[in-house]
């Protein structure tokens, strides 16, 4: 447990200046729109505040294994006698930490303003796509410049997870045509919107965490050898997906209506 604190406190060290940056922001966009009446400009500032931090989660998710890995920084951390799953599980408790810590602070000037007409869903929308950039990002950054041949599993990997997604948002657009053609009450269509609303969360909560524990396999398997990293994420990751996906589909099919 020393071990792992150590290692996540570690990479919030080095990056601490980002939760000031991202403060600085929200404060900046609330500033701004304290000088105007037209709400439209302090949406913009919104979406742009939150795109950046999402940019900003996606680069931090790159650098956190990918960086280390491909300059050949990770071999610091095996040289000490910490096992591979500690050192996996503290960079990325730092990363979680950072990017949470960073979200609150850029949407407590946000979304505290008398401006903003967002429900209690928009600070969880938020930190949820952040957290999905983070994930992304630790997967690219291993990907990015390992130059092996497991890029045909990738694809192939890639391929199918897109389809089964785009089969479960098939299915769930199907199951809302259906009850506009029935012309049901909301109240009679309100089941069924509640399960593909438990089914989409439920489907990006476990893909992220999926892509974590993959990321957590790889570096533990892996080392510092960029192929084999390589090869344990892809076995695990699109492995893990694809089962996923594959109960994501069934219940598309058979558990909405």
């Amino acid at each position: 447990m020393r071990g792992l604190l150590t290692i996540a406190r570690y990479e919030l060290t080095r990056r601490w200046a980002l939760w000031l940056v991202m403060a600085g922001v929200g404060f900046l966009a609330r500033i701004l729109a304290s000088f105007t009446y037209d709400d439209r400009l302090f949406n913009v500032c919104v979406v742009g505040a939150v795109v950046l931090s999402w940019v900003v989660a996606f680069i931090v998710g790159m650098s956190l294994f990918g960086r280390a890995l491909h300059d050949g920084r990770l071999g610091f951390f095996f040289t000490r006698p910490i096992h591979g799953v500690v050192i996996a599980a503290g960079k990325l408790v730092g990363g979680l930490v950072l990017i949470l810590g960073m979200e609150v602070l850029l949407l407590i000037p946000l979304f505290s303003s008398d401006f903003t007409t967002t429900g209690d869903d928009g600070p969880r929308f938020v930190i949820g796509i952040a957290l999905a950039f983070l994930a992304a990002g630790l997967v690219v950054g291993i990907l990015a410049r390992s130059r092996s041949r497991w890029f045909i599993a990738d694809a192939i990997g890639g391929a199918i997870a897109v389809l089964l997604a785009i089969i479960v948002f098939g299915e769930s657009n199907a199951a809302q045509r259906y009850a506009i053609v029935q012309k049901w009450t909301p109240e009679e269509a309100g089941p069924m919107l509640g399960r593909i609303d438990t089914l989409m969360r439920g489907l990006a909560i476990a893909a992220i965490v999926v892509v974590l524990a993959a990321v957590t396999a790889a570096i533990t398997l892996g080392r510092t050898d960029r192929e084999r990293v390589h090869r344990s994420l892809a076995m695990t990751l699109w492995s893990s997906l694809a089962v996923t996906g594959l109960v994501g589909v069934a219940f598309a099919y058979w558990g909405l209506l």
